[in-house]
Protein backbone atom coordinates (compact mmCIF):
# COMPACT_ATOMS: atom_id res chain seq x y z
CA UNK A 1 0.00 0.00 0.00
CA UNK A 2 2.90 2.38 0.58
CA UNK A 3 4.01 1.74 -2.41
CA UNK A 4 1.24 2.31 -4.69
CA UNK A 5 0.98 5.54 -2.43
CA UNK A 6 4.19 6.49 -3.40
CA UNK A 7 3.71 5.73 -7.49
CA UNK A 8 0.70 7.94 -7.16
CA UNK A 9 1.94 10.94 -5.44
CA UNK A 10 4.84 10.48 -8.18
CA UNK A 11 1.97 10.89 -10.70
CA UNK A 12 1.16 13.52 -9.44
CA UNK A 13 4.24 15.12 -9.32
CA UNK A 14 5.78 14.73 -12.31
CA UNK A 15 2.37 14.05 -14.11
CA UNK A 16 1.86 18.22 -14.77
CA UNK A 17 2.76 17.72 -18.84
CA UNK A 18 0.58 14.90 -19.42
CA UNK A 19 -2.31 16.06 -17.46
CA UNK A 20 -2.29 18.28 -20.48
CA UNK A 21 -3.77 15.32 -22.95
CA UNK A 22 -7.10 13.91 -22.81
CA UNK A 23 -5.36 10.23 -22.45
CA UNK A 24 -3.43 11.85 -19.21
CA UNK A 25 -5.99 13.77 -17.50
CA UNK A 26 -7.48 10.38 -17.45
CA UNK A 27 -4.42 8.34 -16.27
CA UNK A 28 -4.19 11.30 -13.47
CA UNK A 29 -7.72 11.41 -12.28
CA UNK A 30 -8.47 7.60 -12.08
CA UNK A 31 -5.23 7.29 -10.24
CA UNK A 32 -6.20 10.07 -7.35
CA UNK A 33 -9.75 9.81 -7.55
CA UNK A 34 -10.20 7.55 -4.27
CA UNK A 35 -7.54 9.95 -2.40
CA UNK A 36 -9.24 13.57 -2.80
CA UNK A 37 -6.17 14.72 -5.31
CA UNK A 38 -2.95 15.60 -5.07
CA UNK A 39 -3.16 17.42 -1.51
CA UNK A 40 -5.01 14.17 -0.35
CA UNK A 41 -2.46 11.69 -1.93
CA UNK A 42 0.16 13.67 0.20
CA UNK A 43 -1.53 13.73 3.51
CA UNK A 44 -2.12 9.89 3.18
CA UNK A 45 1.15 8.85 2.11
CA UNK A 46 2.38 10.99 5.31
CA UNK A 47 -0.39 9.08 7.13
CA UNK A 48 0.87 5.65 5.84
CA UNK A 49 4.10 6.32 6.93
CA UNK A 50 3.77 7.18 10.05
CA UNK A 51 1.88 4.14 10.92
CA UNK A 52 4.50 2.25 9.37
CA UNK A 53 7.22 3.63 11.14
CA UNK A 54 8.20 1.82 14.23
CA UNK A 55 6.58 3.26 17.40
CA UNK A 56 8.88 3.01 20.90
CA UNK A 57 6.50 1.05 23.82
CA UNK A 58 5.27 2.81 26.86
CA UNK A 59 7.88 1.91 29.12
CA UNK A 60 10.65 3.28 26.82
CA UNK A 61 8.89 6.91 26.57
CA UNK A 62 8.25 7.48 30.36
CA UNK A 63 9.33 10.63 31.21
CA UNK A 64 13.01 9.80 34.12
CA UNK A 65 11.67 11.82 36.89
CA UNK A 66 14.63 11.24 39.15
CA UNK A 67 14.94 14.20 41.41
CA UNK A 68 11.91 15.42 40.39
CA UNK A 69 9.36 17.01 42.73
CA UNK A 70 5.98 17.92 41.48
CA UNK A 71 2.36 16.68 42.01
CA UNK A 72 2.87 15.33 38.18
CA UNK A 73 6.16 13.37 39.41
CA UNK A 74 3.71 12.07 42.05
CA UNK A 75 0.56 10.73 40.15
CA UNK A 76 2.23 9.83 36.81
CA UNK A 77 2.42 5.86 36.47
CA UNK A 78 4.06 3.84 33.56
CA UNK A 79 0.84 2.50 33.63
CA UNK A 80 -1.77 5.74 33.15
CA UNK A 81 1.35 7.24 30.77
CA UNK A 82 0.86 3.98 28.70
CA UNK A 83 -3.38 4.25 28.57
CA UNK A 84 -2.97 8.53 28.04
CA UNK A 85 0.06 8.92 25.98
CA UNK A 86 -1.68 8.93 22.57
CA UNK A 87 -4.68 11.23 23.69
CA UNK A 88 -5.39 14.27 22.24
CA UNK A 89 -8.50 17.05 22.81
CA UNK A 90 -10.59 17.44 19.83
CA UNK A 91 -8.85 21.14 19.29
CA UNK A 92 -5.35 19.24 18.77
CA UNK A 93 -4.16 19.82 22.78
CA UNK A 94 -1.93 16.13 23.35
CA UNK A 95 -1.31 14.50 26.71
CA UNK A 96 2.57 15.39 25.88
CA UNK A 97 1.82 18.88 25.43
CA UNK A 98 -0.35 18.64 29.00
CA UNK A 99 2.99 17.41 30.95
CA UNK A 100 5.68 19.09 28.53
CA UNK A 101 6.77 21.55 32.02
CA UNK A 102 6.78 18.56 34.52
CA UNK A 103 8.89 16.78 32.24
CA UNK A 104 11.63 19.85 31.35
CA UNK A 105 11.10 21.59 34.76
CA UNK A 106 12.08 19.01 37.85
CA UNK A 107 10.87 21.87 40.68
CA UNK A 108 12.27 21.86 44.35
CA UNK A 109 10.99 20.59 47.60
CA UNK A 110 9.81 24.22 48.56
CA UNK A 111 8.40 25.74 44.94
CA UNK A 112 6.21 21.62 44.32
CA UNK A 113 4.65 22.50 40.83
CA UNK A 114 1.89 21.07 39.66
CA UNK A 115 3.94 20.13 36.71
CA UNK A 116 0.99 19.70 34.04
CA UNK A 117 -1.08 22.69 31.85
CA UNK A 118 -4.83 22.82 30.09
CA UNK A 119 -4.69 23.36 26.21
CA UNK A 120 -8.60 24.11 26.59
CA UNK A 121 -11.62 23.14 28.59
CA UNK A 122 -11.57 19.45 26.67
CA UNK A 123 -8.39 19.12 28.54
CA UNK A 124 -10.30 18.09 31.78
CA UNK A 125 -12.10 15.38 30.41
CA UNK A 126 -9.22 14.45 28.06
CA UNK A 127 -6.81 13.60 30.54
CA UNK A 128 -9.09 13.39 33.63
CA UNK A 129 -7.44 10.55 34.67
CA UNK A 130 -4.12 12.35 35.25
CA UNK A 131 -5.89 15.61 36.11
CA UNK A 132 -8.17 14.47 38.90
CA UNK A 133 -5.91 13.15 41.52
CA UNK A 134 -3.67 16.29 40.75
CA UNK A 135 -5.88 18.91 41.30
CA UNK A 136 -7.41 17.00 44.27
CA UNK A 137 -4.31 16.68 46.10
CA UNK A 138 -3.28 20.86 45.36
CA UNK A 139 -6.36 21.61 46.46
CA UNK A 140 -7.07 19.53 49.28
CA UNK A 141 -10.65 18.39 48.04
CA UNK A 142 -12.36 14.99 48.08
CA UNK A 143 -13.20 13.20 44.66
CA UNK A 144 -16.05 14.06 42.84
CA UNK A 145 -16.53 17.28 45.38
CA UNK A 146 -19.04 20.15 43.46
CA UNK A 147 -17.83 23.61 43.32
CA UNK A 148 -20.15 26.00 43.96
CA UNK A 149 -20.02 30.11 43.54
CA UNK A 150 -21.33 33.01 45.58
CA UNK A 151 -20.20 36.33 44.82
CA UNK A 152 -22.79 38.12 47.33
CA UNK A 153 -20.35 40.26 49.27
CA UNK A 154 -23.13 40.86 51.91
CA UNK A 155 -23.08 37.18 52.86
CA UNK A 156 -19.64 37.91 54.67
CA UNK A 157 -19.72 38.45 58.20
CA UNK A 158 -17.85 41.90 58.88
CA UNK A 159 -14.66 41.75 56.75
CA UNK A 160 -13.44 45.75 57.42
CA UNK A 161 -10.07 45.29 59.15
CA UNK A 162 -7.78 47.51 61.11
CA UNK A 163 -6.01 49.38 58.25
CA UNK A 164 -2.99 50.12 61.20
CA UNK A 165 -2.68 46.63 60.89
CA UNK A 166 -3.80 45.38 57.24
CA UNK A 167 -2.13 48.68 55.15
CA UNK A 168 -3.65 47.13 52.17
CA UNK A 169 -6.08 44.62 50.01
CA UNK A 170 -5.86 43.05 46.57
CA UNK A 171 -8.52 40.58 45.43
CA UNK A 172 -7.02 38.55 41.81
CA UNK A 173 -9.51 36.83 39.88
CA UNK A 174 -8.81 35.42 36.61
CA UNK A 175 -10.98 33.92 34.17
CA UNK A 176 -10.96 32.29 30.72
CA UNK A 177 -14.00 32.03 27.48
CA UNK A 178 -15.52 28.73 26.69
CA UNK A 179 -15.04 26.93 23.51
CA UNK A 180 -11.30 28.87 23.14
CA UNK A 181 -7.89 27.25 23.56
CA UNK A 182 -6.41 28.97 26.50
CA UNK A 183 -2.90 30.10 26.60
CA UNK A 184 -0.32 27.19 26.13
CA UNK A 185 -2.67 25.86 22.82
CA UNK A 186 -3.90 29.13 21.60
CA UNK A 187 -3.47 30.00 18.25
CA UNK A 188 -2.34 34.05 17.26
CA UNK A 189 -5.34 34.74 15.29
CA UNK A 190 -7.64 33.34 18.50
CA UNK A 191 -5.45 35.37 20.89
CA UNK A 192 -6.72 38.55 19.11
CA UNK A 193 -10.37 37.10 19.05
CA UNK A 194 -9.82 36.82 22.53
CA UNK A 195 -8.58 40.81 22.83
CA UNK A 196 -11.76 41.52 21.14
CA UNK A 197 -14.16 40.24 23.04
CA UNK A 198 -12.33 41.50 26.28
CA UNK A 199 -12.13 44.45 25.11
CA UNK A 200 -16.11 44.67 23.59
CA UNK A 201 -16.88 43.27 27.00
CA UNK A 202 -14.80 46.00 29.07
CA UNK A 203 -17.26 48.69 27.49
CA UNK A 204 -20.23 46.97 30.24
CA UNK A 205 -18.16 47.92 33.27
CA UNK A 206 -19.84 50.88 34.72
CA UNK A 207 -18.34 54.06 35.09
CA UNK A 208 -16.15 53.56 38.38
CA UNK A 209 -14.45 50.97 36.69
CA UNK A 210 -14.36 52.40 33.14
CA UNK A 211 -10.78 53.09 31.82
CA UNK A 212 -8.04 53.31 28.85
CA UNK A 213 -6.67 49.89 27.43
CA UNK A 214 -2.96 49.82 26.55
CA UNK A 215 -1.53 47.51 24.03
CA UNK A 216 1.93 46.12 25.20
CA UNK A 217 2.88 46.80 21.32
CA UNK A 218 2.29 50.32 21.91
CA UNK A 219 3.85 50.69 24.99
CA UNK A 220 8.02 51.71 25.48
CA UNK A 221 9.65 49.06 27.50
CA UNK A 222 10.17 51.43 30.20
CA UNK A 223 6.31 52.20 30.91
CA UNK A 224 5.66 48.33 30.75
CA UNK A 225 8.28 48.11 33.42
CA UNK A 226 6.74 50.93 35.52
CA UNK A 227 3.47 49.44 35.48
CA UNK A 228 4.57 46.55 36.72
CA UNK A 229 6.21 48.41 39.62
CA UNK A 230 3.30 49.83 40.38
CA UNK A 231 1.51 46.58 40.68
CA UNK A 232 -0.94 46.76 37.72
CA UNK A 233 0.89 45.89 34.91
CA UNK A 234 2.84 42.91 33.88
CA UNK A 235 5.78 41.61 31.86
CA UNK A 236 6.59 38.46 29.70
CA UNK A 237 7.19 35.01 31.57
CA UNK A 238 10.79 33.75 32.85
CA UNK A 239 9.62 31.48 34.73
CA UNK A 240 10.90 28.10 33.33
CA UNK A 241 7.27 26.26 34.10
CA UNK A 242 5.48 29.09 32.49
CA UNK A 243 7.80 29.24 29.37
CA UNK A 244 7.89 25.31 28.94
CA UNK A 245 4.15 25.60 29.08
CA UNK A 246 4.13 27.84 26.29
CA UNK A 247 2.52 30.98 27.90
CA UNK A 248 5.22 33.36 26.31
CA UNK A 249 4.37 32.18 22.57
CA UNK A 250 4.19 34.99 20.30
CA UNK A 251 5.04 37.57 23.11
CA UNK A 252 3.44 40.58 23.11
CA UNK A 253 0.70 40.43 20.56
CA UNK A 254 -3.00 40.79 21.41
CA UNK A 255 -1.84 41.70 25.05
CA UNK A 256 -2.45 44.09 26.81
CA UNK A 257 -3.77 46.19 30.40
CA UNK A 258 -7.34 48.11 31.22
CA UNK A 259 -6.53 50.65 34.02
CA UNK A 260 -9.41 52.99 35.07
CA UNK A 261 -9.29 56.30 35.93
CA UNK A 262 -8.13 55.92 39.72
CA UNK A 263 -5.72 52.90 38.79
CA UNK A 264 -7.11 50.35 41.62
CA UNK A 265 -8.90 48.43 38.98
CA UNK A 266 -7.38 46.85 35.87
CA UNK A 267 -7.61 43.96 33.81
CA UNK A 268 -4.78 41.95 31.92
CA UNK A 269 -5.93 40.80 29.05
CA UNK A 270 -3.99 37.25 27.73
CA UNK A 271 -1.50 37.17 30.00
CA UNK A 272 -1.29 33.84 31.50
CA UNK A 273 -5.29 33.40 31.46
CA UNK A 274 -7.91 35.23 29.11
CA UNK A 275 -8.19 37.40 31.65
CA UNK A 276 -7.20 38.74 35.51
CA UNK A 277 -9.31 41.57 37.03
CA UNK A 278 -7.64 43.10 39.66
CA UNK A 279 -8.89 45.28 42.61
CA UNK A 280 -6.12 46.90 44.22
CA UNK A 281 -7.13 49.34 47.40
CA UNK A 282 -5.15 50.97 50.86
CA UNK A 283 -6.53 49.82 53.94
CA UNK A 284 -8.49 46.70 55.40
CA UNK A 285 -12.05 47.49 53.63
CA UNK A 286 -11.79 43.56 52.41
CA UNK A 287 -15.27 43.59 52.02
CA UNK A 288 -15.31 46.91 49.50
CA UNK A 289 -12.54 45.29 47.64
CA UNK A 290 -14.79 42.08 47.08
CA UNK A 291 -17.44 43.72 46.42
CA UNK A 292 -16.37 45.91 43.58
CA UNK A 293 -14.58 42.50 42.19
CA UNK A 294 -18.15 40.93 42.23
CA UNK A 295 -19.47 43.78 40.36
CA UNK A 296 -16.61 43.84 37.41
CA UNK A 297 -16.87 39.68 37.09
CA UNK A 298 -21.04 39.92 36.71
CA UNK A 299 -20.53 42.96 34.75
CA UNK A 300 -17.81 41.43 32.41
CA UNK A 301 -19.65 38.42 31.95
CA UNK A 302 -22.95 40.27 31.03
CA UNK A 303 -20.67 41.83 28.02
CA UNK A 304 -19.75 38.31 27.20
CA UNK A 305 -22.93 37.21 27.02
CA UNK A 306 -23.92 39.98 24.65
CA UNK A 307 -21.13 38.41 22.41
CA UNK A 308 -23.04 34.76 22.72
CA UNK A 309 -20.01 33.76 25.09
CA UNK A 310 -19.84 33.07 28.90
CA UNK A 311 -16.94 32.03 31.40
CA UNK A 312 -15.38 28.40 31.14
CA UNK A 313 -16.92 26.56 33.91
CA UNK A 314 -17.75 23.38 35.06
CA UNK A 315 -19.32 21.93 38.81
CA UNK A 316 -16.01 19.48 39.52
CA UNK A 317 -13.25 22.04 38.55
CA UNK A 318 -15.00 25.41 38.93
CA UNK A 319 -13.74 28.14 36.46
CA UNK A 320 -11.44 26.91 34.77
CA UNK A 321 -7.74 27.57 33.89
CA UNK A 322 -4.58 26.51 31.86
CA UNK A 323 -2.91 26.33 35.49
CA UNK A 324 -4.55 23.71 37.76
CA UNK A 325 -3.47 25.88 40.74
CA UNK A 326 -5.84 28.10 39.55
CA UNK A 327 -9.42 26.47 39.84
CA UNK A 328 -12.41 26.57 41.43
CA UNK A 329 -13.04 30.34 42.14
CA UNK A 330 -9.95 31.36 39.72
CA UNK A 331 -9.27 33.99 43.36
CA UNK A 332 -6.75 34.90 45.30
CA UNK A 333 -7.12 37.76 48.27
CA UNK A 334 -3.95 38.97 49.39
CA UNK A 335 -3.62 40.83 52.48
CA UNK A 336 -0.65 43.59 53.58
CA UNK A 337 -0.06 43.03 57.15
CA UNK A 338 1.62 45.16 59.58
CA UNK A 339 2.47 42.36 62.20
CA UNK A 340 6.44 42.56 63.27
CA UNK A 341 6.21 40.78 66.07
CA UNK A 342 3.84 38.15 65.18
CA UNK A 343 5.72 37.60 61.85
CA UNK A 344 8.54 36.99 64.00
CA UNK A 345 6.96 34.25 65.89
CA UNK A 346 8.51 30.21 65.58
CA UNK A 347 4.76 29.12 64.82
CA UNK A 348 4.47 31.95 61.97
CA UNK A 349 4.64 29.47 58.83
CA UNK A 350 2.99 26.61 60.64
CA UNK A 351 -0.29 28.65 61.52
CA UNK A 352 -0.23 29.78 57.86
CA UNK A 353 0.38 26.10 56.27
CA UNK A 354 -2.30 24.64 58.45
CA UNK A 355 -4.99 27.19 57.96
CA UNK A 356 -4.42 27.20 53.71
CA UNK A 357 -2.74 30.51 53.94
CA UNK A 358 0.79 31.41 52.06
CA UNK A 359 3.28 34.34 52.05
CA UNK A 360 5.42 34.69 49.29
CA UNK A 361 8.25 36.79 51.10
CA UNK A 362 10.36 37.68 54.07
CA UNK A 363 8.38 40.94 56.00
CA UNK A 364 9.77 43.85 55.07
CA UNK A 365 9.61 46.80 57.60
CA UNK A 366 7.09 44.44 59.86
CA UNK A 367 4.75 44.16 56.70
CA UNK A 368 3.67 40.42 55.34
CA UNK A 369 1.59 39.29 52.50
CA UNK A 370 -0.57 36.82 53.56
CA UNK A 371 -3.24 35.03 50.49
CA UNK A 372 -5.09 31.70 50.71
CA UNK A 373 -4.07 28.95 49.26
CA UNK A 374 -7.50 27.03 48.84
CA UNK A 375 -9.26 27.99 45.30
CA UNK A 376 -11.69 24.87 44.90
CA UNK A 377 -14.12 23.65 47.15
CA UNK A 378 -15.15 26.45 48.73
CA UNK A 379 -17.48 29.45 47.26
CA UNK A 380 -15.89 32.68 46.91
CA UNK A 381 -17.01 34.36 50.43
CA UNK A 382 -16.10 31.38 52.24
CA UNK A 383 -12.67 31.83 50.60
CA UNK A 384 -13.22 35.82 52.24
CA UNK A 385 -14.36 35.01 55.15
CA UNK A 386 -11.83 32.75 55.93
CA UNK A 387 -9.08 35.04 55.07
CA UNK A 388 -10.63 37.53 57.76
CA UNK A 389 -10.77 35.10 60.26
CA UNK A 390 -7.81 34.11 60.27
CA UNK A 391 -5.85 37.50 59.87
CA UNK A 392 -7.71 38.78 62.62
CA UNK A 393 -6.52 35.89 64.32
CA UNK A 394 -3.11 36.99 64.21
CA UNK A 395 -4.00 40.70 64.41
CA UNK A 396 -5.35 39.99 67.86
CA UNK A 397 -2.64 37.67 68.75
CA UNK A 398 -0.73 41.15 67.30
CA UNK A 399 -2.14 43.23 69.76
CA UNK A 400 -1.64 40.88 72.85
CA UNK A 401 2.35 40.83 72.07
CA UNK A 402 2.82 45.09 72.14
CA UNK A 403 1.29 44.41 75.42
CA UNK A 404 3.74 42.02 76.48
CA UNK A 405 1.97 38.75 76.42
CA UNK A 406 3.83 35.24 75.25
CA UNK A 407 2.08 33.11 72.96
CA UNK A 408 3.59 29.45 72.40
CA UNK A 409 1.29 28.80 70.05
CA UNK A 410 -0.73 31.07 67.61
Amino acid sequence: KLQFLYLIEQAAHVGGGARHTMSGRRMFASMVAGFGGAVGVRTALAEERDRSYPKFSAAAEFPNFANHHSYLADVLTPEMYADMRNKRTFRGFTFEDAVRPGIEVPGSPTTYPIGVVAGDEESFFTFQRLFEPIVRARHDCPNHARHETNLNSFDLKGGVLNPQYVVNTRVRVSRNIAEHRFAPHIRRGERREVEYSVCRSLRSLSSPYQGVYYRLTDLTKKQIEDLDSYGIGFTKPTSPILLAGGFSRDWPDARGIHINKTQDVCVWVNESDHMRMIVNQKGGDVRMAFNKMSMILLEMEGGLNELGKTYAFNHTFGFLSPSLSNLGTGMRVTLDCKLPLVSKHPGFRDFLMNNNLVTSAEPVGGVVDISNLKRLGATEVQQVQHMVDMVSRLVSVEKAMEQGQTFKHL
